[in-house]
């Protein structure tokens, strides 16, 4: 054997045994270093050979046949046997786009880097135990246990007055949902800049949907506002069972509408004064409208209203239903597209894409869930803790002291004082800040009406709130 074969050998043995080191934590300058390797030789080794086949050399007896076999598979198994083989085939098999040569399959040792982004490959980020929730700075500082208190206050003067069981107290919002969706995650050639998806539109119009659940995890067959003139039966083509609709120039939720709402209601729950029950609502104007309220005093329905920019603690749909659903119509947007290839997505082919999304989202476990996280059912007064009400304690009464020990607390603020916000401005148009009331309560009515006598001596109501004429929830 000539000199250059022995040396070519030994070359080829450093090679796998630097190999070895990476496999094993060694850093690839390092490994270079030791084994008198070029750094650009052995990364080049390194990727051609990512699934060598080593032996435990004699001259290492640290490395033990068990490491061996680790450095084979690139990690210890996580999975039993068969499941870890299919990951394993899942993560290192790729296939090619069809091109001149069609579709085959390359592993990793034939192609090297694979050129795709597998969606089956472990997370390098540490996992958290939760997520950054991004606040309105209304919701921030109107969500405070004063608000709260006396929302819980009007929700047990209810319950004590009139018993309601479970299956009585319902949430009634509205949520609006457009043509176009957010697409899903794509996969593409690493390196790719710009990667796109196909949507309907940049913007398309909306249709409200209107829901009713109760504490029961039953839910009212969803109600449709279009975008139209005039409206047909067949907008509700493919719809929920049981769906109904009407139409206003924009879309959006009305007091007119709302009315119309309130009767779709009241058909589906079969309410009445003998048979009473409680609808919780935001505190928008259009679901305060004198003929709303008229309307639900005379068929038994006990209106709550939640305080302003508190619905994404206080109400069951926001907490738990409506996040899940918008998932969902992302998700069957993006399917639907796909079946249908070169066709844009119109309004009517909502009512049937919706109709999968409830089954998916507002479903029993959910809807319950967010009536407990909520503290309506079971009642909760004290479900909230003073980090919930910490973000408004730039206003309000400091809670920080309740959240941080003392001796902890008076060295943060020797390093970082906590700002104080100066009190809020009075709006233009000079209205009285919104809270939460009982709508349907004599006393609350007479606070909202004032009664003139005009020059025949016949009285005349006038309605403090102003009517609003558009609402997208």
């Amino acid at each position: 054997m000539s000199n250059a074969a022995v040396k070519r050998g030994e070359r080829e043995q450093a090679i796998k045994l630097a190999i070895i080191a990476i496999k094993f934590g060694k850093s690839l300058r390092a490994a270079a270093g030791e084994y008198g390797i070029p750094r650009t030789t052995l990364l080049r080794h390194k990727r051609l050979n990512a699934g060598l086949m080593v032996q435990a050399d004699p001259l290492h007896p640290t490395i033990s046949m068990e490491d061996v076999q680790i450095c084979k598979r690139g990690r210890p198994p996580l999975f039993p046997e068969e499941p870890e083989r299919r990951h394993s085939c899942a993560c290192t098999t790729i296939r090619e786009p069809a091109g001149d040569s069609g579709s085959r399959e390359l592993d990793r040792e034939r192609k090297g880097r694979p050129y795709l982004v597998s969606e089956l490959s472990a997370p390098k980020a540490e996992p958290v135990d939760a997520f950054t929730r991004v606040d309105q700075h209304s919701q921030s500082l109107c969500f405070n246990p004063t608000n709260v208190g006396k929302f819980f206050d009007l929700l047990r003067t209810v319950a004590e007055n009139i018993t309601f069981e479970p299956n009585s107290i319902w949430n009634l919002d509205e949520t609006g949902v457009t043509t176009v969706h957010k697409p899903q995650r794509v996969a593409s050639r690493r390196g790719v800049k710009r990667v796109g998806r196909v949507t309907s539109a940049d913007r398309g119009p909306l249709v409200t949907m209107v829901l009713a659940v109760s504490a029961t995890g039953n839910k009212m067959p969803p109600f449709f506002v279009f975008p139209r003139k005039r409206f047909h039966p067949h907008f509700l083509d493919g719809g929920p069972t049981g769906c109904a609709g009407a139409v206003s120039n924009t879309g959006w939720m009305n007091a007119d509408i709302y009315l119309d709402v309130l009767r779709h209601f009241k058909a589906f729950t079969r309410v009445s004064k003998e048979n009473p029950l409680l609808l919780i609502v935001d505190n928008h104007g259009s679901h305060r409208s004198l003929p709303a309220i008229e309307f639900c005093r005379d068929n038994g329905i006990h209106l709550l209203t939640i305080p302003p920019h508190c619905s994404h603690r206080l109400q069951p749909l926001d907490v738990s239903v409506f996040s899940p659903f918008k998932h969902a119509m992302n998700v069957l947007c993006d399917e639907w597209t796909y079946r249908h290839p070169g066709k844009p997505m119109s309004i009517f082919d909502l009512p049937a894409i919706i109709d999968s999304a409830l089954e998916r989202s507002a479903t029993e476990r959910n809807i319950k869930a967010g009536f407990r996280a909520s503290g309506i059912w079971p009642f909760n007064p004290d479900v909230f803790t003073a980090l919930d009400y910490a973000p408004s304690s730039v206003t309000g009464p400091s809670l920080v002291d309740e959240i941080i020990p003392g001796s902890l607390l008076d060295t943060l603020c020797r390093i970082r004082p906590i700002p104080r916000a100066p009190p809020r401005a009075t709006g233009r148009r000079g209205r009285k800040p919104g809270r939460a009331a009982i709508l349907t309560d004599p006393a609350e009515i007479a606070l909202m009406c004032t009664t003139k006598t005009n020059d025949s001596g016949d009285k005349e109501t006038t309605w403090k709130i102003p009517q609003i004429t558009g609402c997208s929830g």
